[in-house]
Formats: C-alpha cells, sequence, structure tokens
C-alpha cells in the first residue's frame, strides 16, 4: 500500500495554503501584528477606528484558525462522507472522494473566503469613499 500515491483528483490547489492558515504561530502571529498595527496606527493618527479597522483582521484569523479542522486533511479529503472503500488505480493512486465531496469541499472554502472578503469590506470599505 506504501507505493500507492493520493489521487490528483483528491488534491486541491489550495491545500497547501489553507493548511498553512490552520497553523496556530501563523494565526497568532498575524493577530498580534494586526493589533500592533492598529495600535500604532490609532496613537499616530490620534483617531481609535484603526484599532477597530484592524480587529476585523483578528476576526478572520480567528474564522480561520477555528475553521482550520475543516481542512486539516486537505480541502477534499477532510470531509466525513470521503470514509468510503478508497479506489486503486492502475496508476498507483488511491482516489477516495467523489465529485460530490469535492463539490462539498469547494463550497465550504469559499464560504470562508467570502467570509474573509466581507469582513475586509466591513472593516474597511468606508476607505474607499476617501
Amino acid at each position: 500500500m506504501d507505493e500507492y500515491q493520493t489521487h490528483p483528483d483528491d488534491k486541491h490547489y489550495f491545500d497547501p495554503f489553507i493548511r498553512l492558515l490552520g497553523n496556530v504561530w501563523v494565526i497568532g502571529s498575524i493577530c498580534l501584528l494586526s493589533i500592533i498595527i492598529g495600535v500604532a496606527l490609532s496613537i499616530h493618527h490620534s483617531e481609535w477606528i484603526w484599532f477597530s479597522r484592524f480587529g476585523a483582521i483578528v476576526t478572520i484569523a480567528g474564522l480561520l484558525l477555528s475553521n482550520s479542522t475543516v481542512f486539516s486533511d486537505g480541502i477534499y479529503l477532510s470531509h466525513g462522507a470521503n470514509g468510503g472503500i478508497p479506489i486503486r488505480t492502475k496508476e498507483k493512486f488511491i482516489k477516495k472522494t467523489t465529485p460530490e465531496i469535492r463539490e462539498k469541499g469547494d463550497r465550504v472554502f469559499y464560504g470562508i473566503l467570502f467570509t474573509i472578503l466581507g469582513t475586509v469590506i466591513w472593516g474597511f470599505g468606508d476607505l474607499t469613499s476617501n
């Protein structure tokens, strides 16, 4: 069985990136940096709205970390529905997902991306009118 590899259909292009966003040190660093930048800009401009704005980034970081288990094995392989019998292909791959499971993984992935986009717009969108 060691000679078999994960089938390309079971891998998502963003798997390495999404796993990185589940790293507590990476997310913790993003949170700390956001807080420092928010406080520094607030002090510099004497306007504490900047601290609030960078709180939106902390919210995104928390969302990513709390959802990291959703993608711990990759966008497609993390869903419980893929627990069926793996298919061994003649090209020495093991395929564990179906098109339906990959579609569900994509929906969750894009849902998180839309949440991030919405939070950034919520926190910084009014700056576009200046």
